[in-house]
């Protein structure tokens, strides 16, 4: 089972950060989502469907944009091509895992289960499951088909 937070939850601790930093004006967030962009909306949302129970909340049935929530959570996909025209670039470049700039983190309950219930689907771990101390979680790496990389954990006892 996946854990999610609000948006208020998220937007509180936001917000505490930034004041905890002394900055005195901050924008007031209405929402908060994740957009990932990918080559192939359709493939990435039956991975995080399929293997971790996000459900499908939007999807334009064109294969340009789906969003995907847990809770009040909200990840949503767009086509990398078109973002990219957007802003001026070509995608020509074929997307390729690079040094990690971002990690999707899905807490479950048990990360051993978890583990073997992905194995048993076919997924193959970037890295195993093992306990890091320093974070006080339990985690495993895995890549989503687009090349992002996805977290499993939960939270070490004591």
């Amino acid at each position: 089972m996946i854990h999610c937070v609000t948006v208020s939850e998220l937007i509180v601790t936001l917000n505490y950060s930034v004041t905890k930093r002394g900055v005195s004006s901050m924008i007031k967030l209405k929402s908060m989502h994740t957009r990932l962009l990918v080559d192939d909306v359709e493939e990435v949302a039956k991975f995080y469907h399929s293997h971790f129970g996000l459900v499908p909340r939007f999807d334009d049935a064109g294969g340009i944009y789906q969003e995907l929530e847990c809770g009040d959570l909200l990840i949503a996909l767009f086509r990398r091509d078109m973002m990219c025209a957007a802003v001026g670039i070509t995608a020509d470049e074929p997307m390729t895992p690079a040094p990690e700039r971002l990690v999707i983190c899905l807490e479950v309950d048990d990360v051993d289960k978890a583990v073997e219930r992905l194995s048993e689907a076919g997924l193959k771990p970037v890295s195993s499951a093992a306990d890091q101390p320093e974070w006080k979680v339990r985690v495993a790496h895995y890549r989503d088909p687009a090349g992002n990389l996805v977290e499993i954990n939960s939270a070490l006892p004591g």
